[in-house]
């Protein structure tokens, strides 16, 4: 699967626009008209929203989540990573959004692919990922969401009386989410540096 990581300009959608990831199977059928994309943004009364697009072709399907029902989609997709598949016991899950309006449902085609749906109304939009592709989607989503939550919590004015070993513990998060950022983009150098600070601060601990 190929992430990529995205960032438009501040003018962008009246400055609602954040941040966004596009996801692209290995088994797309285009390249450049199907994936899925993961965009972060303000609503108009400036409330963080999570944006989930599925594209193939000229269908999609958009949900929107806020913050608690996106850290029950996350939710959702680590109980794949625990699923056992096997010709009598074959795997089907689903994430309701919205009522059964708005959802997606993760299937199992067999040992390796996997069909995942989603359904808007009419509108169904599908991808066939293995479930390492599912992993790597989850792992891209959670770093994300546990580095913006790093990051409210040391923007807050209380944290100015947080003790030292709490502050490495916030650091040293921050040290490996980035360094798995570096695992996945096979960026060796930032690897590296990134690896020889945690452990100097592992033996400062």
């Amino acid at each position: 699967m190929e992430i990529n990581n995205f960032v438009l300009p501040k003018n962008a959608l009246g400055n609602r626009f954040k941040f966004g990831i596009r996801f692209i199977p290995d088994r797309a059928l285009n390249r450049y008209l199907d994936y899925i994309l993961f965009v972060v943004k303000n609503d108009f009364k400036g409330e963080e929203l999570y944006n989930l697009c599925f594209k193939a072709g000229r269908k999609f399907n958009n949900f929107i989540f806020d913050k608690n029902s996106f850290e029950g989609y996350l939710s959702f997709l680590k109980t794949i990573d625990g699923s056992e598949y096997s010709p009598e016991n074959k795997i089907s899950k689903e994430f309701l959004i919205k009522g059964d309006e708005q959802k997606v449902i993760i299937s199992s085609l067999n040992e390796k692919y996997f069909k995942v749906l989603s359904v808007k109304g009419e509108e169904k939009v599908f991808f066939v990922l293995t479930k390492e592709e599912i992993m790597q989607h989850l792992h891209a989503l959670s770093s994300l969401y546990r580095e913006k939550i790093m990051a409210e919590k040391l923007s807050k004015p209380l944290n100015n009386f947080l003790r030292e070993y709490e502050k490495k513990e916030i650091y040293l998060g921050a040290l490996n989410i980035l360094l798995n950022d570096a695992l996945d983009r096979n960026d060796k150098e930032k690897f590296i540096i990134l690896s020889n600070e945690i452990n100097k601060m592992k033996k400062s601990h």
